[in-house]
């Protein structure tokens, strides 16, 4: 499943060497005594303080008992682990203010026994979120099975996951014995969605469900109509009206309606707060993922790189990737030239932002 495992040595070691694992564990191996423990070790401390005193078999026979507790929980424990292998498995997508689960796979690759009360400890920074996956119940021998856990990034950008290794208290609660490095997953948080309006074409605004088209002289076709006096014999369809026995003309969407191109670039919120650049992020995340949606998205752009083209939903989240990675320069500049037909981002009052067209502003976030 994956090479953060605990498993079996390709040779067996020598007698000797297992005394010496036991009395120096190896680096990635942590052993913790639990409240239990310590009460057992302050109990066998004073059967032998007593013991000694007195010199009784009985005494020595119980702190014998003890000690061989102690020790069975240490080989018990270390028995837990055997063969077993994990995965910390991070979402697709993340995007900030949403929750997103992330699971941990866990597989049992020993043969006869189960393993028992594991947990493993997740984190998520920055933003220092933490939390526990607990399988409560046996994990039998080649069952493979995930926990999950779910947490809320605060904001856009590149978040870290953590998964700290396998842990388990099994057999006594005596000791609390950890195993595994530390697994680290990078992973990219897309900006949150925010409300918006946008108003493309004199006031009629672009819903959140359908596709809006106006009737005008563009040249994405929306359907056939029959002809009415004073429409251009250019439209006629001459083969369609010979089929249906009259005359049919084309419509067609006015132009502009069949899609945009879109631009943030950070340049254009140098001198504006953060709250602002972030909201402009947000917006664009949003209005750019419902025109994709919609088919009006042809193209995006993020700073100053080049058009990239909208064709498939990878583009998008590429898109979206570099969104959640934008920063503003670090000194004030002019933003670069801005293309007549392209929708950019522009600072109002306040963290208002404002998308415009022509120098005209057609929605505000």
């Amino acid at each position: 499943m994956t090479p953060h495992a605990y498993a079996k040595p390709a040779k067996p070691p020598l007698p000797w060497r297992w005394v010496w694992a036991y009395a120096l564990p190896r680096r990635r191996e942590r052993i913790r005594l639990t409240f239990a423990g310590y009460v057992m070790c302050t109990v066998a401390i004073g059967l032998g303080a007593a013991a000694y005193n007195n010199a009784s078999n009985i005494l020595f026979l119980s702190l014998a008992l003890t000690l061989a507790m102690l020790a069975l929980s240490g080989v018990l424990a270390w028995m837990n682990f055997r063969r077993l292998e994990w995965r910390l498995a991070p979402p697709s997508r993340l995007r900030a203010g949403e929750s997103a689960p992330v699971r941990v796979e866990v597989m049992n690759g020993r043969r006869r026994l189960p393993a028992y009360a594991l947990r493993f400890g997740v984190s998520a920074s920055p933003g220092d979120a933490c939390g526990t996956v607990r399988l409560r119940e046996p994990l039998d021998p080649g069952e493979s099975r995930e926990g999950v856990w779910s947490f809320t990034p605060a904001r856009r950008g590149e978040c870290s996951l953590r998964l700290d290794g396998a842990t388990s208290s099994h057999p006594f609660a005596l000791l609390d014995k950890t195993v595994g490095d530390p697994v680290l997953r990078r992973v990219i948080v897309w900006p949150a969605r925010v409300p918006y309006a946008f108003d493309p074409d004199a006031g009629r605004l672009l819903h959140r469900e359908g596709v809006m088209r106006r009737k005008g002289s563009g040249a994405e076709l929306i359907g056939l109509r029959d002809y009415r006096e004073g429409d251009a014999m250019r439209l006629i369809l001459w083969k369609a009206s010979a089929k249906r026995g009259r005359l049919l003309v084309r419509e067609t969407a006015e132009p502009g309606e069949a899609g945009f191109s879109l631009r943030l670039d950070g340049a254009a919120f140098a001198l504006a707060d953060e709250a602002c650049f972030e909201k402009a992020c947000a917006f664009a995340a949003s209005l750019a993922e419902d025109l994709f949606h919609k088919g009006r998205l042809l193209a995006a752009a993020a700073g100053d790189e080049p058009f990239t083209p909208m064709k498939r939903a990878g583009d998008l989240h590429a898109f979206l990737d570099r969104l959640a990675e934008l920063t503003r320069p670090a000194e004030a500049r002019s933003p670069g030239a801005i293309n007549p037909d392209t929708l950019h981002f522009v600072p109002g009052p306040g963290d208002v932002v404002h998308v415009r067209l022509r120098d005209q502003s057609l929605g505000e976030a």
